[in-house]
């Protein structure tokens, strides 16, 4: 197949033969004429988009609309009263052991809420071994 498309492709030329119009040998004077052309006129034409204006006329009725006076309750506006912040402890100790002799450990201690100053630590130690 690769050859056959290599012989097709020897077959093939792209500009054909030079001889058939391709070189002109003048001998004297050149005068070259070119012949009246007719141009086609391109240039846009106006469209009106200014459209007139058209009176607008309309008329009033005499008819007045008494809207009947409806005063409606309110519901009583309740309130949320809410219990007393849950107690917080000092501290928090995560540890586990994974895959491939992995342990984790985690410790937070806090303090617990004060307006005043806050304070905390975190430690934490993740290890593997052959993973």
């Amino acid at each position: 197949m690769l050859v056959s498309g290599m012989l097709i492709a020897a077959g093939l030329h792209a500009q054909g033969d030079p001889a058939q119009g391709g070189e002109y040998y003048i001998h004297g004077i050149f005068n070259p004429t070119l012949s009246e052309a007719r141009k086609v006129d391109v240039r846009p034409e106006p469209i009106d988009t200014i459209l007139p204006e058209r009176p607008v006329s309309y008329e009033l009725l005499p008819v007045r609309f008494d809207p009947p006076a409806r005063v409606d309750s309110i519901a009583p506006a309740r309130l949320n009263i809410q219990s007393a912040l849950p107690k917080l402890y000092h501290g928090f100790v995560k540890a586990g052991f994974g895959l491939y002799t992995t342990p984790i450990g985690e410790l937070y201690y806090d303090q617990t809420r004060s307006r005043k100053n806050g304070y905390g630590i975190h430690l934490k130690h993740i290890s593997s071994n052959g993973g």
